[in-house]
């Protein structure tokens, strides 16, 4: 099975380094979140453009997420300054797959 991809964020990075990456590695991006509508639409007209992360997790066929916005709301803290890996984590389905494929 080909691995179903979520991007989080479609300017520079995500649209000049991490999609064209993904898509070279045989991997396919099932879902976008970015305000860039014109701009994933142009590239990637089979992905879904998504309005938040959270909308993006709930994608029933999902096995990576590669959060590609700037670098202040990458990391997770216990204090939750950088929400997006915070909201990530938070979601009951990811830390089951991660800890099942880790044996």
């Amino acid at each position: 099975m080909i691995p179903a991809v979520g991007l989080v964020g479609f300017g520079l990075a995500g649209r000049v380094f991490h999609a064209p990456l993904i898509l070279a590695s045989g991997m396919e991006i099932v879902g976008v979140v970015s305000r860039q509508r014109d701009a994933v639409s142009a590239a990637l007209p089979a992905a879904g453009l998504l309005p938040d992360l959270g909308a993006l997790l709930s994608l029933p066929r999902l096995d990576l997420v590669v959060i590609a916005t700037p670098n202040d709301l990458h990391e997770c803290r216990p204090w939750r300054r950088w929400p997006l890996a915070g909201t990530w984590l938070s979601t009951s389905r990811w830390p089951l797959q991660a800890r099942a494929r880790s044996g």
